[in-house]
């Protein structure tokens, strides 16, 4: 025989009551659902004359498979259970509890053990009777059931939105939407209308604008983080006016601001979608703006290393070659640091600035002799008049760049919607050529496109040294920089004997 109900309509003054509430969605933080749920729950224990009562609370927050944070509530009341510091639990709905078998079942028998009761609104169960253990078990099935559905249909949803290029989530800083009457999505467009500072007018398009085009003329990110602090500019969460270094890049590398809806499902490949939007600036499609700012765009992205270039940042050291010359011995990276040991007089009195292969020390030289040394051949070589025109067609092949990039985004979308016909019941034979062919397409054009992108940092045809992230970078898409070691016995070896410099763009260099 099973135990009796411990908790009965005769008895319920005694317990001590936890009230469960939880909502799934409140990106307002109005706490609407948890406070409606939790004046339901007390309502109740006042009119059965329950007095010791103890509510759990967790606002916004998931109970599905997909639950990504902690139920710090949850897991407490789970904590009090064990403790025996509760008799019955009242729920708003069950799932309030859960949306999971495995939940359901562990907090089920835990309470079964422990004789704690459950009311939902205003139903008492038994834990121990079959009958109700049968409507709440179909109940928790129903409800994973629901989650799955749901999660399903937000993903499908969100692969249609994808395939007719609307915007997805939370507002794209920068851009307003337009919706009709009825809440319908109709339009993306840019946010420049303009809002008071403090002794100045912004817009978040204005905004992105300038992040962009300061990036892309060599701008460090940092700059620009403290420069929008300094000037008070709200961060785009509205909410501080402190921004971070991780925003900023953000806003410099979101291929939204040209217009491209990019979908990344956690299963599945990334798709591009060209033209879903305005771009941020160029309203009418093929414009000289449109196309200025497309390659001011991808500018930026090559500076701060687009995807297929080096893995290393030049652009973020404070030595010229630091991390870019290479020992011709280890083909290690060289790295600065101070000769102390010897105690040569240099910068600060602190000892003289020198470079070494990091991992071996199989070579060293002088830091201010192989930075002059190589702005010096640096220099001479960019005043060559068919290395000046070789550059100045480089003019074009940003544009080729750019072109190349859209074309890339939009095969891959029609890779997608042959994916798609197959899973429907398309022949697979016919599926699966089209797919190739168009692959094979677009990972030809994405190597036009990079290479095309190389040297845009050098389209006026020099380096300016006193920037020094633009020319560690243009450095890196230039030339490739070798110190040899200079052997036992020998001293003075002159830097020109000692350096040998490989040039990465130039005429007759494909």
């Amino acid at each position: 025989m099973p135990p009796q109900q411990r908790w009965t309509r005769d008895n319920l003054t005694l317990a001590r009551l936890a009230i469960y509430l939880r909502a799934s969605d409140d990106d307002a933080k109005t706490e609407t659902s948890i406070t409606a749920q939790g004046g339901v729950g007390r309502s109740w224990a006042e009119g059965v004359g329950i007095t010791n009562v103890t509510v759990y609370s967790d606002n916004d927050l998931s109970a599905s498979l997909f639950a990504t944070k902690p139920r710090e509530d949850f897991e407490r009341l789970v904590r009090d259970i064990e403790a025996g510091a509760v008799d019955l639990i009242w729920f708003w709905k069950l799932n309030r509890s859960q949306r999971t078998l495995d939940t359901y079942v562990k907090l089920r028998d835990l309470c079964r053990a422990k004789g704690v009761g459950w009311v939902i609104k205003s139903r008492l169960y038994d834990l121990n009777s079959p009958e109700d253990l049968r409507t709440l078990g179909m109940d928790a099935v129903n409800s994973e059931i629901f989650s799955l559905e749901l999660a399903e249909n937000v993903r499908l949803g969100t692969h249609l939105a994808a395939a007719q290029g609307k915007p997805h989530g939370p507002g794209t800083y920068g851009y307003r939407r337009i919706y009709d009457a009825r809440g319908r999505y109709v339009e993306q467009v840019p946010d420049d209308e303009l809002r008071e500072g403090d002794g100045f007018w912004w817009s978040p398009a204005g905004i992105v604008i300038e992040v962009v085009e300061r990036v892309a003329k060599g701008d460090g990110i940092s700059a620009i983080t403290r420069d929008l602090t300094a000037r008070g500019i709200p961060t785009p969460s509205g909410k501080s006016t402190t921004w971070a270094r991780s925003v900023v890049r953000g806003l410099a590398t979101n291929l939204a601001y040209i217009g491209t809806r990019v979908h990344e499902p956690e299963h599945g490949e990334r798709t591009e979608t060209p033209d879903a939007w305005p771009p941020i600036v160029g309203s009418t499609p093929g414009s000289d703006t449109r196309e200025r700012w497309a390659e001011t765009f991808w500018k930026a992205q090559a500076i701060l290393g687009a995807p297929g270039r080096s893995s290393t940042k030049p652009g973020r050291g404070v030595h010229l070659c630091s991390y870019l010359a290479k020992c011709d011995d280890c083909e290690s990276t060289v790295a600065a640091k101070q000769d102390r040991k010897r105690q040569r007089k240099g910068l600060g009195g602190e000892g003289r600035r020198m470079y070494a292969c990091a991992p071996n020390r199989c070579v060293g030289i002088g830091a201010d002799e192989l930075d002059d040394f190589v702005r010096k051949v640096v220099d001479g070589y960019l005043a060559r008049a068919d290395v000046q025109e070789h550059l100045a067609s480089l003019r074009s092949d940003d544009l080729a760049a750019v072109t190349a990039r859209a074309e890339v985004a939009k095969l891959r979308g029609e890779i997608e919607k042959w994916r798609k016909l197959g899973e429907e019941g398309e022949d697979a034979v016919t599926v699966l050529r089209s797919v190739k062919a168009l692959t094979a397409k677009a990972d030809e054009l994405e190597r036009e496109a990079a290479a095309a992108s190389s040297g845009l940092l050098l389209r006026d045809g020099r380096i300016d040294w006193s920037d020094l992230g633009a020319a560690r970078q243009a450095l890196a898409d230039l030339v490739e920089i070798r110190v040899k070691a200079v052997g036992k016995g020998r001293r003075h070896v002159p830097t020109q004997e000692r350096v040998s410099l490989r040039w990465l763009i130039g005429p007759g260099i494909g």
